[in-house]
């Protein structure tokens, strides 16, 4: 509703301002680096998958936090918690219960005003008032 209420404004700033580009060089690297390994046989097979859901998800997760305004430390803890989880996922058969650690996390640092960035607005009404 507030899009129907609210003209169209245009961003004035860059399309990437507040984008870790580093951090996810560095993960993209890191996944790169891992399928090579993984193909001249220096490391096993089951890296693979885990170097590939940390890249994937910890860059979708670090930019998310990253225009939230939580600050690179607690992005990298946020990322390090999802290769562990991906990890003991695939080594245990319980071990996907471990994915709840950066939704853990995440909760932890909204109770501690870490997530400055967020735009809360106010519930809407089914009357519209």
């Amino acid at each position: 509703m507030w899009a129907l209420d609210q003209p169209y404004t245009p961003r004035a700033d860059r399309l990437f301002v507040g984008t870790p580009l580093a951090l996810l060089v560095v993960l993209v690297g890191g996944a790169g680096a891992a399928v090579v390994l993984v193909g001249l046989g220096v490391l096993p097979p089951c890296v693979r998958p885990v170097a590939g859901i940390t890249a994937g998800h910890g860059a979708l997760l670090a930019t998310a936090l990253a225009w939230a305004g939580v600050r690179s430390p607690a992005r990298a803890i946020a990322i390090a918690l999802l290769g562990l989880a991906a990890a003991a996922a695939g080594l245990a058969p319980l071990g996907a219960v471990a994915y709840l650690l950066p939704a853990f996390w995440v909760v932890w640092l909204a109770a501690h005003g870490q997530l400055t960035g967020l735009a809360l607005g106010t519930p809407v009404s089914p009357r519209g008032g």
